[in-house]
């Protein structure tokens, strides 16, 4: 194997190590807009420019990722997203979605999963239940 080939085998692994397979979260890098898919298929689309902030909450048997921008709030409900947390603020998530209870049995015990997103805006709810 040349010098070559095995730089470019290298430095795909690491690519491969930092953004792991996720069911119901996708990345990229430096996009306009965060994309949240409801249960019920709603599509918000938010704009990086609108997000103020993102508090991330670690509770027992659930952790919650507040997110507030200037339209809407989102509380998003799962496991392992402390990391996820912090790729939402360097603007690097493309989209989220709830996934389904049996998905988290295939994920590895790092990998984030969304359980549910609830999204509030201007006196009204709308809820992934």
């Amino acid at each position: 194997m040349s010098l070559k080939e095995n730089i470019e085998k290298k430095l795909a692994a690491q690519r491969a190590a930092r953004a792991p397979n996720h069911s119901n979260v996708s990345y990229m890098r430096r996009g306009n807009s965060l994309h949240i898919i409801t249960a019920d298929r709603r599509l918000w689309v938010v704009p990086w420019a609108h997000l103020y902030g993102a508090d991330y909450q670690a509770q027992t048997e659930n952790e919650r990722i507040h997110i507030v921008t200037r339209l809407y709030d989102v509380l998003i409900e799962g496991k392992n997203l402390e990391a996820l947390t912090v790729r939402i603020g360097r603007h690097e998530v493309e989209s989220i979605q709830a996934g389904a209870p049996s998905d988290y049995c295939h994920l590895k015990p790092w990998t984030p999963f969304i359980r549910k997103i609830t999204v509030v805006e201007k006196g009204r709810a709308f809820s992934d239940n």
